[in-house]
């Protein structure tokens, strides 16, 4: 691989960790696999490393190069997203802050689909989020993604 003088500084950078800032389509992944390449050849234990992309698809990307350069090792490597990593992190340490071991993160689409669901249950068994006196409204136009107004809290 051929490095310009910063990408040769992290990857030369092997005893700590290394934040890699550079537009989209510049090489970070690719440059984040020869690092874990290079680290794991001067003896770094693959345990001790840790990778982390912002998108789903860098994730696979860097594990794909890194399982094709060093396939003995990948397994051991943590890599993926910086999202996927803080899930794990709490997975590990739920008990321990308070959360059930089970516990599921939401995203914005998952978040919707609750709510549409609660309202179609709302709207089927008669009951109704709006207690007292709330001007707060929903409405799910037929045919259309799920349309929020405000809902009071439950």
């Amino acid at each position: 691989m051929k490095l310009n003088r910063d990408q040769k500084a992290v990857v030369k950078h092997i005893l700590g960790p290394v934040l890699v800032l550079a537009p989209a389509g510049s090489g970070k992944t690719s440059l984040l696999a020869f690092r874990a390449e290079q680290a794991l050849a001067k003896g770094i234990p693959p345990k001790d490393m840790l990778y982390l992309t912002f998108t789903n698809l860098a994730a696979r990307q860097l594990r794909e190069q890194v399982e094709c350069a060093a396939p003995q090792h990948a397994r051991d490597i943590w890599m993926g997203t910086f999202h996927g990593f803080c899930a794990s992190v709490l997975h590990l340490e739920a008990k321990h802050i308070g959360l059930p071991g089970d516990f599921v993160v939401y995203d914005e689409q998952d978040c919707q689909d609750l709510l549409a669901q609660i309202i179609r249950k709302d709207r089927m068994d008669g009951t109704s989020l709006m207690k007292g006196n709330e001007t707060s409204s929903y409405d799910m136009p037929e045919n259309s993604s799920l349309a929020m107004h405000w809902i009071s809290p439950i």
